[in-house]
């Protein structure tokens, strides 16, 4: 049922993050086909005098946070990152992304491997994964360049691609491509389906139900906070399709903020009923 979580698609090759490491980037040349190539592995030692004077990334601050579980007390010293809405963590995010942009777009071969990975991940090509079927309808989902998510379809078989269907779209529901499907789940008779959607490489997803054969969403059993990035989460529909199980992280008030992605606990949701405290 779990899918995997896609942020908008990277321009930057793994190359390029181990040049950033510190490691020389090989050069690219023409193959005979017009096709920018690595070549030869064989590369140059970086001089002493360059690791010398490379730029230095900014420092981070250990600043210990002490939490007790079952007894045990761990000492985490970089847990204050984890706020993304302190001004500190923002202010150390902007300069990590300053060396960052630094260092690489210093690299003489970047703009050609760039254009290179580029080519790749907008290629025709497209790929079917995720299934399983339902009362003979095939759910899948489709990543297909250029668009930026993997989106929900349906066919009538593997073989038959001229019956492909779109059901939810997040490149439609968000045109900035940071709103993505975690998983998603169809009701036994097919005619429903949930689907967690989350924003911006989150993982905190909230579960929207939707008619298979509209696509339309069905506003009054939203599900919030029911998938995260530290244990996923699950669903599985009632036999009659009127409701289903879930499960649902704490949201705010219900436990301290530092716990919040933790603690899952199952539910029950009739369909067309207000979600659970």
């Amino acid at each position: 049922m779990h899918a995997p979580y896609r942020t908008p698609r990277p321009l930057v090759s793994i190359t390029l993050l181990l040049a950033a490491c510190g490691a020389p980037p090989a050069t690219i040349a023409p193959s005979p086909s017009g096709v920018q190539a690595p070549a030869s592995a064989s590369v140059a030692p970086i001089a002493s005098s360059s690791v010398e004077t490379a730029p230095r990334p900014p420092q981070t601050p250990k600043r210990p946070i002490a939490t007790t579980y079952h007894g045990v007390t761990v000492v985490d010293d970089y847990r204050w990152l984890e706020d993304g809405a302190d001004p500190g963590v923002k202010a150390w995010s902007d300069a990590e992304n300053a060396y960052t942009r630094k260092v690489l777009d210093a690299l003489p071969d970047r703009p050609a491997i760039r254009e290179r990975v580029r080519a790749l991940l907008t290629s025709a090509s497209g790929v079917h994964f995720s299934m399983q079927e339902r009362r003979g309808a095939l759910f899948s989902l489709r990543d297909k360049p250029p668009k930026q998510q993997p989106y929900l379809v349906t066919l009538a078989s593997a073989d038959d691609a001229t019956s492909e269907r779109a059901v939810v779209d997040p490149n439609v529901l968000d045109a900035s491509g940071a709103t993505a499907i975690d998983w998603f789940s169809p009701s036994d008779d097919g005619k429903l389906v949930a689907v967690s959607l989350s924003r911006g490489g989150s993982e905190s997803g909230d579960v929207h139900v939707y008619e298979v054969a509209t696509g339309a969403e069905r506003s009054a059993d939203v599900i919030t906070h029911a998938n995260g990035g530290t244990a996923g989460g699950s669903l599985v529909w009632r036999k009659d399709g009127k409701g289903f199980w879930y499960t649902r992280y704490p949201r705010a008030g219900e436990r301290p903020e530092a716990d919040l992605d933790f603690y899952q606990q199952v539910y029950f949701h009739a369909l067309g009923t207000a979600e659970k405290d």
